[in-house]
């Protein structure tokens, strides 16, 4: 069993597709939190083209595995998730042989700030319309496994966005994102416009 954000499929000097070409069943969880730009920001330190040339490599060599798309969802990636989704389609990560969904979700939970939680009442109903959009126009690209397991799985983030509230953490989300941006050299609004509010 395997936890990767798939930016390298080297172990020190191994090959872990090799390695694994010697085992009968291998569990890989590919934790990605987007693609592209956001991704990389996500999981700082990967390169989102070196994510995708090794799933390719991984489909071609070992293709055997059963693979797992495993987001943590949090308020910095959960509108942007249906184009993640789609890309993770497009790729064929949400077709591989899995023993179990192909794409689950995780939740942050702490820091508190990162938690879909935060989010006020206009914002839940911002992100439930979009995911229904998304869902009636994915219906009619996907076959109904790949359906079902997406909209269970962004029902789950809908459900967890509402189970609670946590709006009084915005404050420290702002000041958190603002000392990170400052220090990175980078935009966190710039790539997700949904958190300038």
């Amino acid at each position: 069993n395997y936890v990767t954000n798939l930016s390298t499929l080297r172990y020190r000097h191994w090959n872990v597709l090799k390695l694994w070409s010697h085992f009968p069943r291998v569990d890989v969880r590919a934790s990605l939190d987007g693609i592209n730009e956001q991704g990389e920001l996500l999981r700082k330190g990967i390169r989102w083209k070196d994510v995708e040339k090794n799933f390719r490599l991984l489909r071609l060599f070992a293709p055997r595995v059963a693979f797992n798309v495993f987001p943590a969802v949090s308020v910095m990636n959960c509108f942007h998730l249906p184009a993640a989704i789609d890309r993770w389609i497009e790729l064929g990560m949400l077709a591989m042989i899995t023993l179990q969904n192909s794409f689950s979700v995780n939740f942050v939970k702490t820091p508190h700030y990162y938690s879909v939680q935060i989010l006020n009442e206009e914002e839940r109903g911002l992100l439930e319309r979009n995911y229904r959009a998304y869902l009636a126009d994915l219906r009619g690209r996907v076959g109904s496994p790949i359906f079902e397991g997406v909209q269970r799985e962004l029902q789950r983030v809908l459900d967890w966005a509402t189970s609670g509230s946590q709006e009084d953490q915005r404050r420290n989300l702002r000041k958190a994102t603002f000392t990170l941006d400052r220090s990175r050299r980078e935009n966190v609004a710039r790539l997700f416009p949904a958190l300038s509010g």
